[in-house]
C-alpha cells in the first residue's frame, strides 16, 4: 500500500460522495434516515458536496507527489480529519436527537478503513522497512 493509492482512493470516495451530495442532496439525506429536508439543510448538503469535490479534486494531483515528508504530513492532515469524521458521524448517529438515524455504518466503516490506511501508512510502514 502507497500515499499514492490511498490518496487516489480517497479521492474516488470523496469524488462519489461529493457527487451525491451536490446532485441529489434529498436522496442523500432519506438514505440516512433525516426525515426532515429543509431548504437549508439541502443547500448545507450542497455546500458539503461541493467541498467534497475540491477535496477530491486536491488528493487526485497529491497522488503525484514524490516528496515523502510532504506525502506524510498530507497523511497526518488526512488520518486527523478521518478521526474527527468519525467522532462526528457516532455524535450524529448516537445522540438524543439523532441527524442520521439508519445507515450509520456505512459512513463509520468508510472512515474506520480510511484511519486505518492513514494509520498504518504513518506509523507501521516505516518500521517494516527497517
Amino acid at each position: 500500500m502507497s500515499y499514492k493509492l490511498m490518496f487516489a482512493l480517497n479521492a474516488i470516495v470523496s469524488l462519489l460522495v461529493g457527487l451525491v451530495f451536490l446532485i441529489a442532496p434529498e436522496r442523500a439525506l432519506l438514505q440516512l434516515g433525516t426525515s426532515e429536508t429543509y431548504v437549508s439543510t439541502i443547500s448545507a448538503m450542497r455546500f458539503v458536496g461541493a467541498a467534497l469535490i475540491t477535496i477530491a479534486l486536491l488528493l487526485w494531483f497529491a497522488k503525484d507527489i514524490a516528496d515523502a515528508a510532504i506525502q506524510k504530513k498530507l497523511g497526518f492532515s488526512l488520518l486527523a480529519s478521518t478521526v474527527i469524521g468519525l467522532v462526528m458521524v457516532i455524535v450524529a448517529s448516537m445522540s438524543k436527537q439523532a441527524v442520521i438515524r439508519s445507515n450509520s455504518w456505512i459512513p463509520v466503516v468508510v472512515f474506520v478503513l480510511f484511519g486505518l490506511g492513514y494509520g498504518f501508512l504513518i506509523f507501521l510502514k516505516p518500521r517494516m522497512k527497517e
